[in-house]
């Protein structure tokens, strides 16, 4: 048995603390890069595959259970994360990383990446090469950033400033443009209009004097094929009764899935006869009344948003054409109101001239026949007929002299 027992104490609480430190700052570091939308890898030049942290799952909106772990191959990872058209860039930067004589290589580079759902973000990788004791590439590690609500805010602003140019541009032209480049003008319009909302064709339509018909006046078409120009060149106002209600009531109507049409309209048999097109109509109103509309089609079952962007090019656009279009339209009611004065005044100086020669043919006739009596008398008497018969083709002269007129 044993008669005592003995130990040694040493004292642990400094590294005990630090090692709490450790953990303290391991935590703040993950808090800091989960705030911050980092995730960290880690690349195996030999076996080839990646190793992922949880918030790049996250990222990519999916999990290590639904991936089957934090590990996977790296051509599993480009196959699935980044888009098509990035396939050859990473492998050429793989590549390069892990032939580069740099001892301490380090790259920074901003991509896409496609999610676990199909969406696109936007990150920035930061990285390095890890090399063995005998400066052999081993592999790689690195941080990614997701900078997709950055992104997403840059291009939203170039979009807004190429908007904004666009339509100083197109106001400034419509300010500027004399009648008889209108038309051209207007196709120009519409062609830029569909070039930045990436339509597949923009037209107008412009509805006749008594708000009967309604005119394909003016059309752009990516595809050329799309036209349908000679289909809809004219057709009646309440062929498509949905469009016409929302329209006539100064609505903008924006058709994003072919369930926002009505069962049973026009314009929802139409789209399932001849393919569903997303649709944005904006109205042309001048003095409070609908002169036209401004449709945007985009690509046959292209999935669409119209964003507040378009709808602003189409509102700056409508007011700056409306008043164009009201003019051109008063412009041709007046012209055609004068051709049918003119035609009107022709006809009335026509019956005029045919009553004045009708009067003036009565008289010769009156004169023709009265001589010829008194000629059958003077013959039947036994008299001389000569100044009856000279009567008659004095007559018969003046009337081919009217003829002549």
């Amino acid at each position: 048995a044993y008669s005592e027992l003995r130990g040694v104490m040493i004292d642990v609480t400094l590294r005990k603390l630090a090692e709490l430190q450790v953990e303290q700052d391991r935590t703040s570091l993950q808090l800091s890069m989960d705030l911050a939308l980092l995730g960290r890898w880690e690349l195996d030049a030999a076996s080839r595959t990646v190793t992922v942290d949880d918030q790049i799952w996250r990222m990519l909106r999916t999990s290590a259970e639904a991936q089957g772990g934090h590990t996977m191959s790296l051509a599993a990872y480009r196959e699935r994360y980044l888009p098509i058209e990035l396939h050859a860039r990473g492998a050429v930067a793989f590549a390069e990383a892990l032939s580069t004589p740099e001892p301490n290589y380090t790259r920074q580079l901003e991509h896409a990446w496609v999610r676990a759902d199909g969406t696109r973000a936007f990150v920035l990788q930061r990285f390095t090469i890890v090399r063995d004791a005998h400066g052999q590439v081993v592999g790689g590690r690195g941080v990614v950033q997701d900078i997709t609500e950055r992104k997403e805010t840059e291009l939203r602003l170039t979009r807004l400033l190429e908007g904004e140019s666009l339509l100083a541009t197109l106001a400034q032209r419509f300010l500027e443009m004399e009648p008889e480049a209108f038309d051209d003008g207007v196709t120009d319009a519409l062609r830029a209009i569909g070039e930045f909302g990436r339509m597949a064709r923009v037209a107008l339509f412009l509805y006749s004097t008594d708000g009967r018909r309604v005119l394909n006046s003016h059309e752009w078409c990516a595809n050329p094929a799309d036209s349908l120009m000679a289909e809809l060149r004219e057709f009646p106002a309440g062929a498509y009764g949905y469009f016409r209600q929302e329209l006539t009531a100064l609505r903008v109507v924006r058709i994003q899935h072919i369930d926002d049409l009505p069962d049973g309209s026009t314009e929802k048999a139409w789209a399932l006869e001849r393919g569903f097109r997303p649709c944005l109509l904006y109205p042309l109103v001048s003095r409070s009344r609908l002169i036209g509309v401004l449709g945007c089609y985009a690509p046959i079952n292209e999935p669409r948003i119209f964003d507040n962007d378009l709808l602003a090019l189409l509102a700056s656009f409508s007011s700056s054409v409306a008043g164009l279009v009201a003019q051109k339209l008063d412009d041709d009611q007046r012209l055609l109101l004068e051709r049918q004065l003119l035609q009107a005044q022709k006809m009335e100086a026509i019956g005029t001239l045919a009553g004045g020669i009708a009067h003036d043919f009565n008289n010769i006739l009156s004169a023709i026949v009265g001589n010829l009596g008194l000629a059958r008398i003077d013959h039947e008497h036994g008299r001389p007929v000569e100044h009856s018969l000279a009567e008659i083709e004095l007559a018969a002269e003046r009337a081919r002299g009217l003829v002549q007129q």
